[in-house]
């Protein structure tokens, strides 16, 4: 239920955007301040690059509206802000999944 489906923009297999995600550190450009890596999202049944556009600007939509929640619920006497707050909070992953899109790399 709180993983971030997508669909491959080559197969059209429905994966989790999770699975589908590979690390992999470059020592020799990193310092002792920052880590350098290279992230790169394969589908695992087709075996192809794609990329993923829109997660920033989701993650900090998503924060917006929980931020502004909580100012909402300083100054309205109810429960209800909390409830929503925390209710954004769980399905986080699944709002997120409505505006993130993939595309071929």
């Amino acid at each position: 239920m709180l993983k971030t489906l997508i669909e491959c923009p080559h197969c059209r297999n429905e994966i989790a955007l999770e699975d589908a995600r590979t690390d992999i550190p470059v020592p020799e450009l990193s310092t002792w301040k920052k880590a350098v890596g290279w992230r790169y999202t394969i589908c695992p049944r087709c075996q192809r690059d794609f990329g993923v556009t829109g997660e920033k600007r989701v993650a900090l939509g998503v924060l917006s509206v929980f931020f502004a929640v909580l100012v909402a619920g300083y100054f309205v006497d109810s429960w209800w802000p909390l409830g929503v707050a925390i209710s954004l909070l769980v399905f986080q992953k699944k709002i997120m999944q409505l505006f993130i899109r993939t595309t071929h790399a």
